[in-house]
């Protein structure tokens, strides 16, 4: 109802029990609505006329049951710590999904199955960043393996549903979490996230390989700072060569050594032809 100026809950309350009308209210003044009855015993919310609003019952604690009768929006029930939601209609992007995970731990995912894919083309693997027609056509073909892979871990016959059971009340053991079974299912993010933001971090270590990397090898024969920087800047790559069963500082594009004798004679040359000019009689 509305006070003035002002736009109130509509809130009927039974024992352990809150119903909130979220009528006129404002995706804050619910949470914090949510939050209020919580603080006041509620176990049990119901929200009704959500009216497919964004970010609705984000960070409930465990043992908070939250029923929504109607469609939710973009990230319902984010940075979830235990609680049970139920939305009765439809929800958008990211429902009940972590931030951390899809937006840091799906890139990761994804930059790591396309190096994968680049250490086993021999087209690739010796490609460094370079804006050129075979760079760009390498880590996009890296890329599509990326996706590929990803869409068949979300949706395919050997699958997050069939394996880890996502999305349904059977869940294996691993999938256990606040000392309860978890339900909840594959969101959307991970189908665009894996493939996007893995090239996105690709590209991002193939540059600092390129930029950082080559310029301490170039300065220096230390190869203990030499083998850090190398797996400091590009983590990822370090994952892949172990796959590989390379070493996690190795480069198929170079040897260290030969990057610094290189510039070193770059400089050598430089510096001859700053001098005085010298006659060969």
């Amino acid at each position: 109802m509305k006070e003035g100026n002002k736009v109130q809950a509509t809130i009927s309350t039974e024992p352990s029990t809150t119903t909130l009308d979220c009528g006129d209210l404002t995706t804050r003044a619910i949470n914090q609505a949510i939050r209020a009855a919580i603080a006041a015993g509620a176990t049990r919310i119901q929200l009704l006329n959500p009216s497919a609003r964004h970010n609705l019952g984000v960070a409930l604690p465990e043992g908070i049951d939250l029923v929504i009768e109607g469609s939710a929006g973009y990230y319902v029930g984010g940075l979830n710590d235990g609680a049970t939601i139920t939305v009765h209609g439809s929800a958008g992007w990211g429902a009940g999904e972590d931030p951390l995970y899809n937006y840091v731990g799906h890139p990761i995912q994804g930059a790591l199955t396309s190096f994968i894919e680049i250490q086993n083309d021999p087209k690739s693997e010796k490609l460094e960043f370079a804006n050129t027609k075979e760079y760009w056509r390498s880590r996009f073909k890296a890329t599509l393996w990326n996706a590929a892979y990803s869409t068949q871990w979300n949706l395919g016959p050997i699958s997050e549903p069939t394996v880890e059971k996502y999305g349904t009340l059977q869940r294996d053991f691993w999938n256990r979490g606040n000392n309860k079974w978890l339900y909840t299912g594959m969101g959307q993010i991970d189908l665009v996230m894996t493939p996007v933001g893995g090239f996105g971090w690709l590209v991002g270590e193939d540059i600092l390989d390129r930029f950082v990397t080559r310029r301490v090898e170039g300065a220096t024969r230390n190869r203990f700072l030499i083998n850090a920087t190398r797996c400091g800047v590009d983590p990822i790559r370090v994952g892949t060569n172990l796959l590989h069963g390379k070493r996690p500082w190795y480069r198929a594009s170079r040897d260290a050594s030969e990057v610094y004798y290189a510039n070193q004679l770059k400089k050598f040359e430089r510096t001859n032809a700053n001098g005085p000019a010298t006659e060969i009689h």
